[in-house]
């Protein structure tokens, strides 16, 4: 798992969803679009809608940073981008140490400790299919 800061929570993303990292280059805004939705970015040779997870959470998310990075992610068909405020670790996290996440925050399935702070599992599936009820990915859909 890539775990990373987004806003004020600690967040993690399998490897298997994520299809690549970088340095974010430029979101364009989409006039009209939610909050949730920051805009779209070119990522490695294609344009891809960009989740602004801070707004999901209820969170200001500040500019980008010289340590944010972009993770394009990737199921069941559908793309988009997370920005991380912050990547911080690689863990191989077991099963075992996965716990039901209860915040009812769009996207998060589960929770884990890591030093000793609550990490918040992102579900690929769960926050794409949030993506696509706001914004129509059928272009990436195979």
């Amino acid at each position: 798992m890539i775990i990373g800061r987004i806003g004020t929570r600690l967040a993690a993303v399998t490897l298997s969803d994520s299809r690549g990292v970088s340095i974010p280059g430029k979101v364009t805004p989409i006039p009209g679009a939610p909050l949730s939705l920051a805009g779209l970015i070119y990522f490695r040779g294609g344009i891809e809608a960009v989740v602004n997870l801070a707004a999901v959470w209820g969170e200001e998310r500040g500019a980008l940073a010289e340590s944010s990075r972009a993770i394009l992610l990737e199921s069941e068909g559908m793309r988009a981008v997370v920005i991380f405020d912050d990547l911080l670790d690689l863990y191989d996290c077991r099963k075992s140490e996965l716990r039901e996440s209860r915040s009812g925050l769009a996207g998060i399935t589960s929770l884990f400790d890591w030093q000793g702070k609550d990490v918040a599992l992102l579900s690929g599936s769960e926050l794409l299919r949030y993506v696509e009820s706001f914004v129509s990915l059928n272009s990436h859909k195979r």
